[in-house]
């Protein structure tokens, strides 16, 4: 998905690839903020996506890092404020052991 997102930003399609994410039933992002080098960049992109999306239908998101965890992972506070406020507030959270 970030690949198509970014090839989107470089054709001017990006507006229409955003919406044909937010017509989705669900969508599912899978091991979040697992790579450290996440860039400012690729996190704009996800609260891009997650915007987008989240008055249309649902988002699963799987991570192995807890959310109080997610500023440390994510490169800027912003960032991470951003997604919490979409994601976070209207989630239903389940921790598995």
């Amino acid at each position: 998905m970030l690949e198509k997102l970014h090839t989107a930003k470089g054709t001017g399609t990006y507006l229409k690839y955003l919406k044909k994410i937010a017509k989705l039933k669900v969508l599912l992002i899978d091991d979040f903020i697992m790579q450290n080098s996440t860039s400012d960049e690729v996190a704009w992109l996800i609260v891009d996506v997650i915007e987008e999306k989240q008055q249309t239908g649902s988002i699963i998101v799987t991570t192995q890092y807890p959310v109080n965890l997610w500023h440390k992972k994510l490169p800027d506070s912003a960032i991470a404020d951003a997604l919490c406020d979409r994601l976070i507030h209207t989630a239903y959270k389940f921790q598995l052991k």
